[in-house]
């Protein structure tokens, strides 16, 4: 795992120019040393690309609420898992003060091939994640409008059959989607997780829909199992999303 070094344990750092030039970084604002570590701050883009343009960048950190959280070039994946979760893809906003570390012996003629983490995997398995949330955040936030006297009954069975279809048919677009198993297994058990979490939610906002209108006998427990096992696949989508930007 990325080690996390809290923030006072590096005011003191080694601006270590030694006599010798200083190095320009793509994306890096300032000057680096040749070796040793120096701050700076972000001029764009993502840290990934260091690996192209410069190699002899070992690492870059950078703080947050007291903590370092660090990005090592050439690492694999799973290593850099907290700092992706922290800026997707490697951006940084413009401006994020860093500190760099250069190293000592690396340079272009000896820098390994630059990795290929499977962010954009990752990402529409994120993309997934933010859409199911939000079916079972708007179906909250209907039944909290409706206990509040916000909303009638009948905003609150149209709009739980509204979440219901859209939800239900997002879990056929994931379901029908190409495999994922040639990026790794877990990328590919955590889109059918997803797939699956969609489709009881679309299930759990019917459902609710057709007790309240009468359709269906009104069965309280019948609406949290649903509820519930919606909840359960979505966990297990997170964790295996997780593994999946572990797998190279």
């Amino acid at each position: 795992m990325i080690r996390r070094v809290v923030l006072v344990g590096v005011v003191v750092f080694a601006a270590q120019f030694l006599g010798s030039q200083a190095v320009q970084a793509e994306g890096i604002r300032g000057e680096l040393p040749p070796s040793g570590i120096a701050l700076a701050s972000w001029d764009g883009g993502s840290v990934l690309d260091l690996e192209a343009t410069n190699p002899e960048v070992e690492s870059v950190w950078v703080a947050q609420d007291g903590v370092m959280t660090g990005f090592l070039l050439f690492a694999p994946s799973f290593v850099n898992l907290e700092f992706f979760a922290l800026y997707p893809f490697g951006e940084l906003p413009v401006g994020t003060p860093i500190l760099v570390s250069m190293s000592e012996t690396r340079t272009a003629e000896n820098a390994p091939s630059p990795t290929v983490p499977n962010l954009g995997v990752y990402q529409d398995l994120e993309a997934m994640n933010n859409q199911i949330a939000t079916y079972s955040a708007q179906l909250g936030a209907l039944l909290g409008q409706y206990v509040d006297g916000a909303t009638d009954l009948g905003t609150l069975v149209s709009g739980a059959y509204l979440i219901g279809s859209q939800a239900t048919a997002y879990s056929e677009s994931i379901l029908a989607g190409e495999s994922l198993d040639q990026y790794g297994s877990q990328c590919e058990v955590a889109r059918q997780a997803y797939g699956q979490s969609a489709l009881q939610m679309g299930e759990t906002a019917t459902h609710l829909g057709r007790m309240l209108d009468g359709t269906f006998p009104f069965v309280l427990s019948q609406f949290e199992v649903l509820l519930e096992s919606s909840r359960l696949q979505f966990n297990s989508g997170i964790v295996a999303q997780a593994n999946c930007l572990s797998e190279e």
